[in-house]
């Protein structure tokens, strides 16, 4: 098993194992050689395992310094976090990458990266309804793994 930063965490110690279609969105040691990976965290899902290599190597993982929110919140409660696969058709063939609670999800012009726009401490988002156009809005949270 390769472990990699993980994605969606910007603390050290946090880490990918295996294709972000298999769910397990951030890992982090938690004890020995137990592993705990959150696969929803709006659900407070996690899938917990045994690794000796995971615990030998997680110490040395760096913080991402790129990564991106596993949750977002914006205005009247609305969460969305993170899919693996955007299988679905979009406003103008954009991209979604982040799909919400009431249905409605944020898209990019391609990239899972482009899906926000930070300004200091302000982050905005492209944000479609019923496939319909996107307008832009700024979350009230972002939220990290291990945050």
């Amino acid at each position: 098993m390769d472990l990699s930063p993980a994605n969606y965490s910007d603390q050290e110690g946090f880490f990918s194992c295996g294709p972000t279609a298999a769910s397990a969105l951030a890992c982090q040691v938690e004890a020995e050689n137990l592993v705990r990976c959150i696969t929803n965290a709006p659900g407070r899902s996690a899938i917990s395992f045994t690794s000796d290599k995971a615990a030998e190597d997680a110490g040395a993982m760096p913080a991402n310094e790129d990564a991106l929110p596993i949750q977002v919140t914006l205005p009247e409660g609305v969460t969305c976090q993170p899919i693996s696969h955007d299988h679905d058709q979009h406003f103008e063939d954009m991209f979604s990458w982040y799909s919400c609670d009431d249905g409605s999800e944020l898209l990019t012009d391609k990239d899972i990266t482009d899906t926000f726009a930070v300004e200091g401490e302000t982050w905005t988002v492209q944000r479609s309804v019923d496939k319909g156009a996107p307008e832009e809005v700024a979350a009230e949270t972002v939220t990290f793994a291990g945050s």
